[in-house]
């Protein structure tokens, strides 16, 4: 399996209508690679000269064609939060069959749901021990890419966040509802405790730790951390926020205990944000050591980046977009 790229390979994203795809698109386009975007419905924004491609990502055929020519493809899709075990696996299924029969290598935008609760820093030999739903079907998307690349069906390398944030980012933790209320000078939303150390990742390093996997043989068959700036406490995030907005320093809203579970019964969202409250009721930090060490280069400090993400929702509307309203506001 050919596992190299050149400046010439055709690099195809799948989800480039996302935050994590549309990310990507504006990183091939800085590097100045051949890109094609393909998602259901066309971006809202492309870098000039993209090429775009309609596809039903749960169809291998339709998958084939849109990935035709393509010497990368990176899985960025997302199914809606509360649909992950229902809509993942015909999706994963499709796109193995149908890079697979393209002869692409294949990048897996991931997130750190497989490990469960942890008590020290997240590295890749970390013990995979789900204690949630959507941790366990992560878990086995993960699982079922790396037979699928150790059966020799396509080359295979995941990259793994956490809770991102920037611009183009709505439906997260940290996301524009976040960004938002602080700049507003009002109590950003959070879950369970904002005194727990954790790792925020911003979206274009994401974006650009992905693309350094596709052009390394060596990252194929492997899992790796993409490196975050320093852990924050969600208050001492909000601080450095409201910082650079010049407002006053917010408490997060945390919505934790009894009004948590009482809101869960009514919530499928909630219900689904309650099952991976481990992942900020505790410290739960990212270790990209194994992947600065083996490719370099450092991560966004976190005040650079928060600037970036000011200026895109400046530059915007401050009040709620359409995208927000359907992936959802995590509170």
């Amino acid at each position: 399996m050919n596992s190299t790229a050149t400046n010439t390979t055709l690099h195809v994203v799948l989800g480039a209508s996302g935050a994590v795809g549309s990310a990507l698109m504006g990183e091939l386009a800085r590097q100045g690679l051949p890109a094609r975007a393909v998602s259901r419905t066309r971006p809202t924004a492309l870098p000039a000269g993209t090429d775009w491609l309609a596809a039903d990502l749960s169809s291998a055929p339709s998958v084939e064609r849109a990935v035709q020519g393509a010497g990368v493809v990176y899985l960025a899709a997302q199914p809606a939060y509360t649909r992950w075990a229902l809509d993942f696996p015909p999706i994963l299924d499709a796109v193995i069959g149908g890079v697979g029969r393209v002869g692409a290598r294949l990048v897996f935008a991931d997130n750190l749901y497989s490990y469960g609760p942890v008590t020290t820093p997240l590295r890749e030999d970390s013990p995979e021990r789900p204690q949630s739903r959507k941790g366990q079907v992560r878990l086995a998307l993960a699982r079922t890419l790396l037979d699928a690349h150790r059966a020799g069906v396509l080359p295979v390398t995941i990259g793994r966040a956490s809770d991102f944030y920037g611009p183009g980012v709505h439906g997260s933790l940290v996301g524009a509802p976040f960004f938002r209320a602080i700049v507003a000078g009002k109590r950003p939303p959070w879950i369970e405790r904002s005194d727990q150390l954790h790792s925020f990742s911003f979206i274009d390093d994401v974006a650009r730790g992905l693309v350094t996997l596709a052009q390394h043989g060596p990252a194929f068959g492997e899992v790796w951390h993409l490196p975050a700036a320093e852990a924050l406490t969600a208050t001492g995030f909000a601080a450095l926020i409201a910082q650079e907005a010049q407002t006053a320093p917010p408490r997060p809203r945390a919505l934790s205990g009894l009004p948590l579970r009482a809101l869960a019964l009514f919530s499928p969202l909630i219900r689904e944000l309650a099952d991976v409250q481990y992942q900020v009721a505790a410290p739960f930090t990212v270790d990209g050591t194994r992947f600065t060490s083996t490719f370099g280069g450092q991560p966004t400090p976190h005040r650079s980046a928060i600037r970036q993400t000011l200026a895109w929702l400046r530059a915007g509307s401050l009040e709620p977009s359409p995208a927000e309203e359907v992936a959802g506001s995590p509170l």
